[in-house]
């Protein structure tokens, strides 16, 4: 049985522990960048996202919204068995939806021909589908890894996982030379032996009598969670296939390298949100859990700006060293694609009070907003202005969606973020390495340091409380050796 109430301070133990995990292999992976585009050209990329981002679209509708269901319902006071009740409703429904895979793999031509005008990547989409499968079957063990906070167990599997796709990337992207399938290759290897690991951290699970009325409420939460994915994707993904439709591989490549960059943000974003999950859950009935909630977002933010803008002020050098000469001109797509990769983190915390409340309906509305105007403005722009344009409407439409979340979000769970004060701070930031990305770099240093010193001048308080904790921490340790 998971903790029925997790501390500021374990969560920030636990996001620290994942962090950790995450930065020594995502930060190995990052810097092998300049070995892949070596060895595989913008369409070998482009193709490779092309067919994993379809997937990415049908894995979390075979989900079918009960990953966000196990943690709303999984803790329970009263009910000592629920949470085991709620893991084997979770394993039965994706063990069952998994089957639909089948269909996947008999139109893996059509599917590829779809993509590609071409039957020839229909290896590549078997291949991905095999990924999903096995993504479907870790599923419930992973999350009750992570509800009954093992941090330490969950980031050792991710660490191991991580090493084995870094390893198998460099096998078959540079010493194979198996081009655009590699990367789909190693990510279905990397699944495999993540499922095998978290089944065995797992364990052997109380018997209990599927609870069909507990099934009922889960599914009841769950489905409306279905059309949010669908728009989710669209938000996030339908640009990589407007360019497609409309420019071709290489342009599809040059913004998945762009985007590899924004995604730096994730090695602290999803540490945090598995964390955040456990602590926020196991709080919401406690004392000063809004004023805590206003920290984390604080924190992460805090975190997550201070990366931002130095990548996005230093977006060029950064793409000069780290690739080949042919992905050069992605440097200007970063700086849209971190701040828009920073509003979704934002709202990704804010919307939480959506799940406290049991109103999950409520995240389509934003995020629907944001994906219509996101296609709606691709559709205009990109056919002229190409790949920049994509990453602007992918911008402005994350904003669209933050705003509108916490409009929606503090209507039904009243809590004061600090949203204006980060907003500011983001514009300013934007504004600042936007004009200075093309200046030398004492200039660029100039800039950075500014705002640097700045954030911490307007987050004092957090900094301080965070710096406490490390303290205590640190002097508790020294203490018992």
């Amino acid at each position: 049985m998971a903790d029925s109430n997790v501390t500021l301070k374990e969560f920030v133990k636990s996001s620290a522990i994942l962090t950790v995990a995450n930065v020594i292999l995502k930060a190995m992976n990052f810097f092998l960048l300049p070995l892949y585009t070596k060895y595989l050209a913008p369409a070998d990329i482009g193709i490779s996202d092309s067919v994993t981002n379809l997937m990415s679209f049908i894995y979390p509708i075979l989900v079918l919204g009960f990953d966000s269901a196990f943690s709303a319902f999984y803790f329970a006071k009263e009910d000592p068995a629920r949470c085991h009740k709620v893991y084997r409703i979770v394993r039965r429904v994706t063990f069952v939806s998994s089957a639909f895979m089948i269909l996947i793999l008999i139109l893996s031509g059509r599917i590829s021909y779809w993509l590609f005008g071409t039957d020839a990547y229909r290896i590549a989409v078997i291949i991905a589908a095999f990924t999903v499968v096995f993504e479907l079957w870790t599923l419930s063990d992973a999350l009750d890894v992570r509800l009954e906070n093992r941090m330490t167990i969950y980031g050792l599997i991710t660490v191991v996982t991580s090493a084995v796709m870094l390893g198998s990337n460099i096998l078959l992207v540079a010493v194979l030379k198996q081009g655009y399938i590699s990367l789909i290759v190693s990510a279905c290897l990397a699944n495999f032996v993540r499922m095998v690991m978290f089944r065995a951290a797992a364990g052997r699970k109380e018997r209990t009598l599927f609870d069909r009325e507990l099934f009922r409420e889960m599914i009841r939460y769950a489905l409306p969670m279905v059309p949010m994915v669908v728009v989710g994707w669209v938000l996030t993904f339908s640009d990589r296939y407007i360019l497609l439709y409309f420019w071709d591989e290489s342009v599809v490549g040059l913004y998945g390298i762009a985007q590899r960059f924004a995604n730096v943000l994730n090695i602290v974003v999803s540490s945090v949100a598995i964390a955040f999950t456990t602590f926020a859950f196991s709080n919401v009935e406690g004392d000063g859990a809004k004023e805590k909630y206003r920290m984390v977002l604080n924190y992460v933010f805090i975190t997550l700006q201070i990366m931002v803008i130095f990548i996005a002020t230093f977006a060029r050098p950064i793409i000069e060293i780290m690739t080949e000469p042919a992905y050069h001109d992605a440097y200007v797509l970063v700086q849209p694609l971190m701040y828009g990769q920073l509003l979704y983190c934002i709202s990704t915390i804010i919307r939480y009070g959506f799940a406290y409340t049991k109103k999950s309906y409520l995240n389509l509305i934003p995020t629907g907003a944001a994906a219509i105007l996101n296609v709606v403005l691709n559709f205009i722009l990109v056919p002229k202005y190409g790949a920049y344009a994509a990453t602007l409407t992918t911008l402005v439409s994350y904003l669209v969606m933050t705003v509108l979340v916490e409009i929606l979000s503090n209507k039904v769970y009243p809590c004061r973020y600090d949203i204006g004060k980060i907003f500011i701070v983001m514009a300013v930031g934007y504004v600042l390495s936007y004009v200075t990305r093309d200046m030398n770099y004492i200039v660029q240093i100039a800039s950075f340091l500014v705002q640097a010193a700045a954030m911490f001048a307007i987050f004092r308080n957090e900094i301080n409380a965070v710096l406490k904790i490390a303290s205590s921490v640190l002097r508790k340790r020294i203490g018992n050796r």
